[in-house]
């Protein structure tokens, strides 16, 4: 099996690092002012990529203006003066080079092109509409624009300067792995990549990306394990003379179940909410649990598959092969228990369990 490359994202809270509350509030003026021609930059990258792709269309042109959509550079009837890429990329750098450091504004037109050449027939076609980007938007940042970044050994934190802007990151008395991460990152076992911060609800954040080292296979990794996504239990997992149950039916939908009865209850009673701006006041309560519910699935997916990895590492097994059931008896469960099947989320736990077995090492075979 071919072994993708696994990345690790983390949403890491961070703060500038000065002591006068002067300098400070500049420096978070200046972040925020990026911020807010970052989403301007989105707007206009979609904008004109779109306005390239329909200019053809416009019949009310003169009949010889050069409507051919390459650049005149290849084509002796290309209207561009440069490469798509390109012509966005010199509308940001005319419009924000002394407003957006470059590498924001590079690193955005990259992303942003790509994304829009993947809808780009639904986006012509009407299918689709264009991305609206809000003013909270993440800004891109590239590895190399992060400098100094060292471990306090005494606040337990990375500090490290961005733009000539030092910070440092809060992390508290967390229990993830975000302190571990970032541990490994300065003794050299994970490799930071390019990530992107943000201002939202008055916060700034660094949405760091890590690239992990899979862990060394051992020598005695040759077992395998046969796990079957069932109804009954999450997982079914057979290693040899071994069998193990992660989860159970009851265990994983009833506090599901409590959840959605929730929302029920509050969306019978939007109607005697009080209102406010448009439906968002009335819908608190329904996004609310929705949310809870979303997190909930999250949480019990990645219990499940750590816990599945965990066996295998622990008997030494080399490789997983994901069990599925023919066309013919899926299809009679689907119509027995399309209940359970609902709000099982299945594929969500096969991702994970693909995404884990990576970082150990483990191939995983579909079958």
């Amino acid at each position: 099996m071919k072994k993708d490359t696994v990345y690790l994202t983390r949403k890491i809270q961070l703060r500038i690092n000065h002591p006068d509350a002067a300098t400070r509030k500049k420096m978070n003026d200046t972040l925020y002012n990026w911020q807010y021609n970052c989403f301007r930059s989105a707007n206009y990258i979609f904008i004109h990529q779109f306005l390239q792709d329909n200019i053809a269309s416009v019949f009310y042109f003169k009949e010889d203006v050069k409507l051919k959509l390459a650049s005149f550079l290849k084509d002796d009837e290309g209207a561009l003066t440069t490469s798509r890429l390109n012509t966005t990329y010199q509308v940001l750098s005319s419009y924000f080079k002394k407003k957006l450091p470059s590498d924001i504004y590079t690193g955005l037109n990259n992303k942003l092109v790509n994304h829009y050449n993947k809808d780009r027939e639904l986006y012509i076609s009407g299918k689709k509409a264009l991305p609206n980007y809000r003013n909270d938007m993440p800004m891109p940042i590239k590895k190399r624009s992060i400098k100094s970044m060292c471990w306090d050994a005494e606040q337990k934190n990375v500090q490290f300067t961005l733009f000539g802007i030092p910070f440092v990151t809060v992390l508290g008395r967390v229990y993830d792995d975000k302190r571990m991460l970032l541990q490994n990152l300065m003794n050299g076992s994970l490799q930071f990549c390019d990530s992107a911060i943000q201002i939202k609800n008055r916060k700034l954040y660094l949405l760091a990306t890590f690239q992990p080292r899979p862990e060394e296979k051992p020598d005695t990794a040759n077992l395998v394990a046969e796990v079957n996504l069932s109804i009954d239990y999450p997982l079914q997992v057979k290693i040899e003379k071994y069998q193990y149950n992660i989860g159970n039916k009851e265990e994983f939908l009833y506090r599901r179940l409590a959840i959605q009865a929730a929302i029920k209850r509050a969306q019978a009673s939007v109607g005697f909410t009080k209102g406010g701006h448009g439906t968002k006041r009335k819908f608190k309560v329904v996004t609310k649990y929705k949310e809870v519910e979303k997190n909930y699935i999250t949480q019990k997916l990645h219990l499940y598959s750590r816990r599945l990895v965990q066996l295998c590492k622990k008997h030494h097994v080399g490789a997983i092969i994901l069990l599925n059931q023919s066309a013919k008896q899926t299809a009679i469960r689907e119509k027995e228990n399309s209940f359970l099947l609902r709000n099982w989320s299945m594929s969500g736990l096969r991702d994970k369990i693909v995404y884990k077995a990576r970082l150990a090492s483990i191939e995983v075979i579909e079958e």
